[in-house]
């Protein structure tokens, strides 16, 4: 009896708060001058309203790609989506900088296909006869410093 009592007056766990890292949320609503301090709930609801808005973009992404009987969404899709949704007006200006307007110039994430020109030429690299390491990071087990 003492164990289902405990049961019943213990709040449920919480899930994880946030799927957005609240620490990078805070230190990006502090680089703004008018804003002082900051609650600790305030970057987890921020975080979730990302959550959700990605989301809808998604689901708006994803109508257009069904609607051209496509199975991958592609960035296309993305600035179809953000143009036809007022919700997304905010976005245009982001779309129109980084969504390529050649389909050709789109990838699949995570695709095994390499881009042969994908290496800046226009680098002033002294590494030119080094083959070229790109990344995702230092990787694990990759030691700190320089």
């Amino acid at each position: 009896v003492g164990s289902e009592l405990k049961e019943l007056t213990m709040p449920p766990k919480r899930p994880r708060e946030s799927t957005f890292p609240t620490g990078r949320i805070k230190k990006i609503m502090q680089q703004d001058e008018e804003v002082g301090k900051v609650a600790k709930a305030a970057p987890v609801l921020i975080s979730k309203c990302l959550e959700m808005l990605i989301g809808d973009l998604v689901k708006s992404a994803s109508k257009v790609c069904k609607s051209k009987n496509a199975a991958t969404v592609n960035v296309n899709h993305l600035r179809e989506a953000v143009a036809k949704e007022q919700t997304f007006d905010f976005l245009q200006e982001v779309v129109g900088k980084f969504v390529p307007t050649n389909e050709s110039d789109d990838k699949v994430v995570g695709s095994d296909q390499e881009d042969d020109n994908s290496s800046d030429s226009s680098s002033d690299s002294d590494d030119e006869g080094k083959p070229s390491v790109q990344g995702r990071g230092r990787g694990r087990g990759a030691a700190r410093g320089g």
